[in-house]
């Protein structure tokens, strides 16, 4: 299984067709968005609703996630290879926050908001942020792709430029 992690997506058409055609092309199982998807980029996901895990993001406003054919919730959660990934925008819910609240029975917390990416090590989890596909705030756009062992932080034009092993926790580069 693989799939596709994205956050601050906020209403880029171009962006998300571009994620609709890769999930398709390159038979992605499922895309994880946190949170700040858009009002269009909602409706044109819901053509790929059942490979959509996301959660809300603070520009996400109700009266249009209630369009989505598919969850927007304030956390959600995926498991790959018996990994539990807990998702989250960030703007209400942090790192440290969710560990205090509901504890550290989970393997990688993924939250967007930021703008800016990360693949961090903190004790046993690793914490990441895809930073933004649409607005980066770290000039790239970025995205994450999780397949069998790896995780790996890629820019646009396919270049890996940070991954790390999320079975072992081996930073690879």
């Amino acid at each position: 299984m693989k799939a596709i992690i994205v956050s601050d997506i906020h209403d880029d058409l171009k962006i998300t067709s571009y994620l609709i055609d890769k999930v398709d092309r390159e038979h992605y199982d499922n895309i994880l968005i946190a949170g700040d998807i858009g009002y269009n980029s909602i409706i044109e996901f819901n053509k790929i609703a059942s490979k959509i895990i996301a959660v809300k993001g603070n520009n996400d406003f109700s009266s249009f996630t209630n369009r989505a054919s598919f969850l927007l919730p304030e956390v959600n959660y995926y498991v790959l290879n018996k990994k539990l990934f807990v998702l989250t925008h960030g703007d209400r819910l942090s790192f440290d926050d969710y560990m205090y609240y509901y504890g550290d029975k989970f393997d990688v917390f993924i939250s967007g908001h930021t703008h800016v990416s990360k693949i961090e090590k903190v004790k046993d989890k690793i914490v990441l942020n895809p930073g933004s596909i649409s607005y980066p705030r770290d000039g790239m756009k970025t995205y994450m792709i999780v397949d069998d062992n790896l995780i790996k932080l890629v820019d646009l034009n396919k270049n890996i430029i940070k991954e790390i092993n999320y079975l072992e926790a081996v930073w690879i580069i």
